[in-house]
């Protein structure tokens, strides 16, 4: 037996489909629009297969220009030690 459900895909917020496949007691979740695919165990929510081609590992969800922008504006700070005349400056990492 199958039961599937009209959902707002996980991914990119369009319409998906969540198939709920009692036979294999799994949940199967996906979007025609982004490509993305869950499949996970009914029982345990252990996933079992993934695709989500718009995500990637390591991202940060912010946009590349912000990031290049926030590099500009560092705050900088003093080195200690150096004559007060003519502080040399050194930039913050940014976390």
């Amino acid at each position: 037996m199958q039961v599937t459900q009209g959902i707002r895909c996980p991914n990119c917020g369009s319409h998906a489909e969540r198939n709920y496949l009692v036979s294999n007691r799994q949940t199967q979740t996906e979007c025609p629009v982004c490509d993305y695919l869950m499949i996970t165990c009914s029982l345990t929510g252990k996933v079992v297969e993934a695709y989500a081609p718009g995500i990637y590992p390591g991202y940060t969800g912010v946009a590349k220009s912000e990031r290049l922008a926030a590099d500009r504006k560092r705050p900088q700070l003093p080195v200690p030690g150096n004559s007060a005349r003519s502080p040399q400056y050194v930039a913050l990492p940014i976390p």
